[in-house]
């Protein structure tokens, strides 16, 4: 069966990224490119995937796991991190990375694209919430 679409990074996984972004929020001092959005101003659906994504996040920092999550496609991606600012091999080494469950990048049903903007938007709040954890667990380690 021919696929029906075959998204690009920035094509319908933005589409996600627009919804779930909180531009009206003024960034405080300490604030990232790694911030994750305020849930007050998302609807229901995508307000329950941002605090599902933070309480998961939080477990996840508790028990010391932090992996990233990946998304499998033509290359790995990780949802809500620059791999400009952070090799993807050094990520893998420092953090670990847990690949999502049906995340690759051929959508055959149109059903499949909201499952995939949603996996991509939990990704991206999990992600945002436990790449600092991981990198000062890291640094901490580094230095003793």
């Amino acid at each position: 069966m021919k696929p029906l679409f075959k998204p690009v990074y920035c094509g319908a996984l933005l589409l996600c990224c627009a919804g779930l972004n909180a531009c009206n929020e003024a960034p405080n001092q300490a604030a990232t490119a790694h911030q994750a959005p305020a849930a007050h101003s998302l609807g229901n659906r995508q307000q329950q995937i941002v605090s599902e994504a933070k309480v998961d996040a939080e477990h996840a920092i508790e028990a010391q796991d932090f992996r990233l999550l990946a998304l499998r496609n033509k290359s790995t991606s990780i949802p809500g991190v620059d791999i400009e600012l952070n090799e993807l091999a050094t990520l893998e080494q420092k953090c670990g990375l847990l690949f999502m469950k049906n995340s690759g990048d051929e959508i055959l049903q149109r059903s499949e694209l909201s499952l995939r903007q949603e996996q991509y938007a939990y990704a991206l709040i999990y992600n945002t919430l436990v790449l600092p954890a991981c990198l000062s667990q890291a640094a901490e380690h580094q230095t003793k």
